[in-house]
């Protein structure tokens, strides 16, 4: 790739180049045919938005802010979450020997999974979400179908459509009860549905950087599946070590911040008092709206805290199952589709 994706702002730089310089030709011409969608406007709005949203260091010194981060902490935003996303999916999809095609599929739904994020990420999408009545799902497929309900800069359907993608192959990606056949975008479709999903694998890495806490490299999960041709994808026996310390650490960003009592009044106070403040905002205008600039207007009223959890989904605890609650590794490799049993996930 000739050109560069630079973020702006104090989130730092994404470049491409050093991403996929040392893949291999095929996959470097692969993540060529995504360029359209990386520099759309679409993409680059989420420059713009902190992963972590209220929570991030880059709202530390918020009054009250429940975390305390370290003077180098950074989150940095959504699009280079989204770009680091989608490279772990592509890479995880060429290193289990997928199409060129299906390979740029898992590419494409890295870098679309979170397109309707609104400003302040999680925080926002609680308040705007409910201001607007429409969901991060709904808004998504609006994005990717080009609905006209939206302003022109938010919709990717030109772009997806220039590349020739198959729009319901690539909504059913991003539908965890669609059924993809038995074909590789049925291992593609598990695979991004799994315990060890890209994003989560990616996003609890960056949290835990940014929170303090060890948690395994992304990279280390890119040859820990197989495909078995009687039980389709597979975790690797020797790569179950790295998938039990990866899931005690999620538990523990979750348990010790995230969804620490403080930190759940915090941010449903913010979340909240933003929704009241834009009840009536359109929907491409809350999309297009400045973190900053929210803040400030919000920063005026009195944020207290909230008695009742006002979040983008409940909070959340992350175990591993009774059976395997002590194990190091397992004794052999694992269907994906039964990783939910073993890393289990329930109200906290």
């Amino acid at each position: 790739m000739e050109r560069c994706f630079v973020e702006q702002g104090s989130v730092g730089r994404l470049t491409t180049p050093a991403l996929i310089a040392r893949r291999p030709q095929n996959f470097r011409d692969i993540v060529k045919t995504v360029v359209p969608l990386i520099f759309s406007d679409s993409f680059r709005r989420l420059t713009k938005i902190t992963f972590l949203g209220i929570l991030s260091p880059s709202y530390a010194a918020i009054e009250r802010h429940p975390i305390r981060f370290s003077a180098t902490s950074s989150d940095r935003s959504r699009a280079h979450h989204s770009f680091e996303v989608a490279l772990l999916a592509g890479r995880m999809a060429e290193d289990l020997s997928l199409s060129a095609t299906t390979i740029r599929y898992a590419i494409l739904w890295g870098l679309l999974h979170d397109i309707a994020t609104w400003p302040l990420s999680h925080t926002g999408e609680a308040a705007f979400s409910s201001a607007t009545e429409t969901s991060a799902r709904k808004l998504r497929r609006m994005m990717i179908t080009g609905d006209n309900k939206l302003h022109r800069s938010l919709r990717v359907y030109r772009s997806l459509k220039e590349m020739g993608v198959d729009f319901d192959v690539l909504l059913a990606l991003f539908d965890k009860r669609a059924s993809s056949g038995t074909g590789e975008l049925a291992h593609l479709h598990n695979l991004l549905h799994s315990a060890l999903t890209p994003d989560t694998l990616e996003g609890m890495y960056r949290s835990g950087r940014a929170f303090g806490l060890p948690v395994p490299k992304p990279s280390v999960f890119i040859d820990s599946m197989e495909r078995d041709l009687v039980s389709g994808i597979r975790l690797k026996r020797n790569s179950s070590a790295d998938a039990i310390k990866f899931w005690r650490a999620k538990g523990r960003i979750y348990s010790h911040f995230i969804n620490k009592e403080a930190t759940v009044a915090f941010e449903s106070s913010w979340s909240s008092a933003i929704r009241d403040s834009y009840i009536n905002i359109d929907l491409s205008e809350s999309l297009l709206a400045n973190e900053k600039d929210i803040l400030r207007k919000v920063a005026h009223k009195p944020v207290r805290p909230d008695r009742e959890v006002f979040r983008y989904k409940e909070p959340l605890s992350y175990q591993i199952a009774d059976e395997y609650h002590a194990a190091r590794k397992f004794k052999d490799s694992f269907a994906l589709e039964y990783l939910s049993e073993v890393f289990v996930k329930g109200k906290s």
